[in-house]
């Protein structure tokens, strides 16, 4: 019986998350690391961890950046920065075969099994960013440090991540209007009207922030935005929260007590790695990536 989309992505789950942590963590790699680098992510964590990904090629489709990434690993140039680096930009120019692609694009979005809805990671700024959008206009009681500006700058990206999508440099252009969906208008979020209920704070946020933000964020084609994944990355640390009333899990904004989704006052504190109910509901696809970061992963699973 074939699997469905959702498990599909679930087989790069696990490499994909090993993967971009070993990429950020080489201090030369990590500023410029962006989801246009998960195709080099899925294959060094496919490698280190035993997964043999075996995705359909199409015709002109081919793998053979998995025979790079395995030299560079077995030459020991994968184990150093400067080869980290090297790797990356030699990456950014192969295209992943579309199948593995989706079910990359899935392992970061999909709304029931992807990353923030497992809590494992979330959307963010590229790393280069930070400087410049902390110095955003404050938004009074809201946004007024650093640290919250980039709060509730994460909060308008996982507006776009939730009900547009990204775009990857390497996506077929019959993926726009179809696998991504662009933002027509001065790119205004409906949902952001929950996240900030004052109007105040709104109206500097549409009247300030967004126009910065599109600016950074997304291309205008032609009257539409389209958000870019090359100005995004992914943050894997940092606390998580949970709303009982719709079930949502997400990073929280720290100024702003209520649930992001649904505005509910009764959201709380989430330790992912130990809530009994989180666990039950989530813990068969979260515990094979915690066990791989602590060194007892499965080898030589399969992958097609």
């Amino acid at each position: 019986m074939r699997r469905g989309k959702q498990e599909l992505a679930a087989g790069t789950l696990t490499p994909s998350i090993w993967g971009y942590k070993k990429l950020q963590a080489a201090a030369i790699v990590a500023p410029r690391l962006s989801l246009d680098d998960l195709y080099l992510a899925v294959l060094l964590g496919s490698k280190q961890l035993g997964v043999r990904l075996r995705p359909g090629l199409k015709a002109a489709e081919n793998f053979e950046a998995e025979s790079a990434v395995e030299q560079a690993i077995r030459s020991g140039e994968a184990e150093t920065d400067a080869g980290l680096l090297d790797l990356l930009l030699a990456l950014r120019s192969e295209s992943p075969p579309q199948a593995l692609l989706d079910d990359m694009v899935t392992t970061v979005q999909d709304p029931f099994l992807g990353l923030e809805a497992l809590a494992l990671a979330s959307i963010a700024e590229r790393g280069n960013r930070a400087a410049a959008l902390a110095k955003l206009s404050p938004i009074p009681a809201i946004a007024e440090t650093p640290e919250t500006k980039l709060e509730l700058v994460r909060a308008w990206l996982r507006c776009w991540r939730s009900s547009h999508g990204f775009w990857l440099d390497k996506m077929p252009d019959s993926w726009w209007h179809t696998n991504v969906q662009g933002k027509k208008g001065k790119g205004k979020f409906d949902a952001m009207d929950v996240v900030l209920t004052n109007k105040a704070a709104r109206k500097i946020f549409n009247d300030s922030w967004t126009p910065a933000l599109l600016t950074t964020f997304t291309t205008d084609m032609g009257g539409e935005w389209r958000l870019k994944g090359s100005e995004l990355s992914l943050t894997f640390d940092g606390d998580w929260v949970r709303c009982p009333s719709c079930k949502s899990v997400h990073r929280p904004v720290t100024t702003i007590p209520h649930c992001l989704d649904c505005g509910s006052c009764e959201v709380s504190p989430l330790d992912p790695s130990r809530d009994p109910v989180f666990l039950a509901r989530k813990g068969y696809y979260r515990n094979p990536v915690m066990a791989a970061h602590s060194g007892r992963s499965d080898r030589s699973r399969c992958i097609d």
